[in-house]
């Protein structure tokens, strides 16, 4: 009896208990990573896999953001050139008017004459 419970202590007739399949990391790889084709791949495969869609992430990110940043310096310059062209505008409204104030006071004095 006590020959049979010592080689059932040291050989386990069992799986591991379910805790140490959740533990692996690369179970939940294998969880994440499920082909089209039904089957799993190797854990390392399925490391390499997942740096090289990271990889592409990382890649994909960084275009956006320079992206971005291009479409902000565009949209900055054209408020720049949008506001160039009030104060422009702007400008010559004044000077349409300096020269109707001139005009009008040419119209007085020679009423005045």
């Amino acid at each position: 009896l006590s020959l049979s419970l010592s080689l059932s202590l040291s050989l386990p007739s069992s799986p591991p208990p379910p805790s140490f399949l959740f533990a692996d990391p690369c179970f939940f790889i294998l969880l994440s990573v499920f082909l089209p084709s039904g089957l799993f791949l190797p854990c390392k495969t399925l490391v390499k896999i997942k740096r090289e869609r990271d990889r592409e992430q990382t890649k994909r990110d960084r275009h956006r953001e320079r992206d971005r940043q291009i479409d902000r310096q565009t949209e900055t310059e054209k408020d720049r050139e949008r506001q160039r062209k009030r104060d422009r505008d702007r400008e010559r409204e004044r000077e349409t008017e300096k020269e109707r104030q001139r005009q009008r006071k040419r119209e007085r004095d020679r009423e005045r004459e």
